[in-house]
């Protein structure tokens, strides 16, 4: 159910991986208010993590640079480089298109 006070619609879970693993975090992201139950690979989600680990000031404990895995419980296993600075969160990684085409306005 959408919660229309915060206007969420879904909900953005993560965790640190101990010593020895790939990546620093994994990340679950769910929409089921939009029809997604989980997005497996989501850069706005991960996105929006790094804005909470900056806002909570956590950036020195994780570290200006966080790499995070995602969607492996899923089969469809990504990773997403965050990189957190005071005036900018930058996401980067790799994509696959899964679906092209146009939109015309007007």
């Amino acid at each position: 159910m959408k919660n229309v006070e915060a206007n969420a619609t879904g909900v953005i879970i993560f965790g640190e991986y101990l010593d020895g693993h790939a990546s620093d975090v994994e990340v679950r992201a769910c929409a089921p208010a939009c029809g997604v139950n989980e997005d497996p690979v989501c850069g706005s989600g991960s996105g929006a993590m790094a804005a909470f680990i900056r806002h909570t000031k956590q950036a020195d404990y994780f570290g200006k640079h966080v790499q995070a895995s995602q969607g492996a419980v899923l089969g469809r296993e990504g990773v997403i480089y965050l990189t957190i600075s005071d005036d900018s969160i930058q996401v980067g990684g790799n994509a696959v298109t899964c679906i092209d085409g146009e939109i015309s306005v007007g």
